[in-house]
């Protein structure tokens, strides 16, 4: 269960001793850090960012751990009877969408975001543009006798 004003990390992570705790920003395998479920210091095992599903409309979010097929399940029942679309995150990265057409991976590459803000100008130039056709934009061709 999640306890309201209690800080959350986006990284769940396995301890040595056994125990999980959320983490913020990411630990590495190995790094010493204190459990408060034991009372000492132990070293990490894994650190794996956090699934969690976020409905825009209800203002509803639920963590679940590594587990991905988890927080997509989660997601569908939700969006199937509220009627809502869901998103599905991966610590603060959008993943997928579920809504009322099915669900959606998204697989949006870092590459590809690099290139979009690096053609962002030349992109909006483009959508603002008239579409030229012909060499004609479509407000000279209906002006045109054929």
């Amino acid at each position: 269960m999640v306890m309201a004003n209690v800080p959350r990390g986006k990284y769940i992570t396995l301890l040595r001793c056994g125990h999980t705790a959320h983490y913020d920003p990411e630990p590495k395998p190995g790094d010493e850090v204190y459990c408060r479920r034991c009372g000492n210091y132990t070293k990490v095992k894994t650190a794996h960012q956090e699934y969690s599903w976020h409905c825009p409309v209800c203002h509803t979010s639920r963590p679940f751990g590594a587990d991905k097929d988890a927080a997509y399940a989660a997601a569908r029942r939700h969006q199937r009877k509220y009627h809502h679309v869901v998103s599905v995150r991966q610590g603060y990265t959008q993943v997928g969408v579920v809504g009322p057409e099915g669900e959606q991976e998204l697989s949006v590459s870092a590459e590809r975001i690099q290139w979009v803000r690096q053609h962002q100008g030349g992109l909006r130039a483009l959508v603002d543009r008239q579409i030229v056709q012909g060499g004609q934009s479509t407000k000279d061709r209906s002006k045109t006798v054929t």
